[in-house]
């Protein structure tokens, strides 16, 4: 999609008198914006219209989670562009700043993943919420690195995930199982004055192990040279902000293991049409070699 004419037909849609200072954030897995509605700025969310489930999901997700992120409720969430229809949601601007690699800050990423899983527990897994499956998170992934990573590499993933998917499928039960973000790395949070660490994007939200959700965040210091306790940061404020429930944490070098093969498998899938490398083979050459360290030095395999 032209970005001209994109954003020519969302100011054409919206009322001018109400809808103010439009600026793109992201245009990757679906295109975001930011804008003055009414004096206060909130977030417009785009989503193709093939994608209605996940913008569907992210919604009941807000809803159905307490804090000060927040749905709009507008009488049209639809829009026609060069006769491909879109639909899009209407939250809550957060005010604050990026997370620092910090034991403080990690830990309130943790308490604040911890807190939102608290407020599920003891709920049934509601139908508009999918599982996050070992096929999802294993299997999918190995497919797509085929076509990317060559014979004697894909061998060696294929042999560690084989190892790592048995050690999940293990734990698989459904009384294992609970609500996730799905996507709860510091990108998505923000430090706020008010309200502590405050996680967005839910898109990605998911009916899986808990524990992912923390080995999403560990994960996410990956591509930083943070000390290791900043890692023990999220894990204690994770466990703080869900007490008085507790989570094993003995999935967790699997679980981060399994973060970073999904993400490599995402974007074999997605390489040409996201084109955010200028050179993919060293991508998948650098992310290769951290799941093998991933691999042995967190999961001892």
């Amino acid at each position: 999609m032209n970005n001209e004419s994109f954003f020519k037909a969302i100011k054409n849609h919206f009322p001018a008198s109400e809808y103010k200072n439009w600026r793109k954030l992201s245009s990757t897995r679906n295109t975001v914006y930011s804008a003055d509605i009414n004096g206060k700025k909130h977030i417009v969310k785009f989503y193709n219209k093939k994608e209605y489930n996940t913008m569907n999901i992210e919604y009941n997700s807000i809803m159905h989670s307490t804090g000060p992120l927040n749905v709009t409720e507008t009488p049209l969430d639809e829009i026609i562009i060069n006769d491909t229809e879109y639909c899009y949601k209407i939250y809550s601007y957060i005010e604050g700043t990026p997370l620092s690699f910090t034991y403080d800050d990690f830990y309130e990423l943790g308490f604040s993943i911890g807190t939102l899983q608290k407020q599920w527990v003891n709920k049934p897994k509601p139908d508009w919420l999918p599982y996050l499956t070992l096929n999802e998170l294993i299997d999918k992934p190995l497919l797509s690195l085929k076509a990317v990573l060559n014979e004697a590499m894909y061998n060696v993933v294929y042999n560690y995930s084989t190892r790592v998917k048995s050690l999940l499928k293990d734990s698989c039960n459904p009384e294992n199982l609970g609500f996730c973000h799905g996507d709860s790395h510091l990108l998505n949070s923000v430090k706020t004055t008010d309200y502590g660490v405050v996680l967005f994007d839910y898109e990605d939200s998911c009916y899986s192990f808990p524990v992912y959700d923390l080995a999403t965040a560990i994960w996410g210091t990956f591509s930083s040279e943070c000390d290791e306790d900043v890692w023990h940061g999220a894990a204690a404020g994770y466990l703080e902000g869900l007490s008085p429930y507790t989570q094993e944490l003995s999935l967790l070098p699997y679980l981060i293991f399994a973060r970073h093969l999904w993400w490599m498998g995402l974007h074999a899938d997605n390489m040409n049409k996201w084109q955010l490398y200028r050179d993919y083979n060293v991508f998948f050459n650098s992310s290769y070699e951290l799941l093998v360290t991933i691999a042995t030095d967190l999961c001892c395999l």
